[in-house]
């Protein structure tokens, strides 16, 4: 016979309460990715304007702006070395972030599972 399981008393707010607790522990990494994506995901939005706006200086056929297009190349390289680079922190904070936390989960699981376990060499 099968039994299934009773998670009633699994409350969502009770697991985020021990999520939360576990990930206090690492708040640096967890801003460092929040915040991180939010940079990237602008970079993202910005460099395409600087290429409509460089397409907009070489569509004018006029050699007077040499100057201003090769400002604006080097502005879209650096966007994506800094675009590149931080996607590279993003993900290292990602993987450090998600392996801690679901290490401290689960000692906090077993901690938890020990404490409320019977002794079974006990003699009482």
């Amino acid at each position: 016979m099968d039994k299934e399981k009773d998670y009633s008393n699994l409350h969502r707010g009770l697991v985020i309460k021990y999520f939360w607790q576990v990930m206090r522990n690492f708040k640096i990494s967890f801003f460092i990715l929040v915040f991180g994506s939010i940079t990237r995901a602008v970079l993202d939005i910005y460099v395409p304007f600087q290429l409509l706006k460089l397409w907009n200086v070489l569509s004018t056929n006029n050699f007077d702006f040499v100057s201003q297009a090769r400002s604006i190349v080097v502005t879209i390289f650096i966007l994506g070395l800094l675009s590149w680079a931080l996607k590279r922190v993003i993900e290292f904070s990602s993987f450090y972030f998600a392996a801690n936390v679901i290490a401290g989960l689960r000692s906090q699981a077993f901690s938890y599972m020990m404490g409320n376990s019977r002794n079974i060499y006990s003699c009482s």
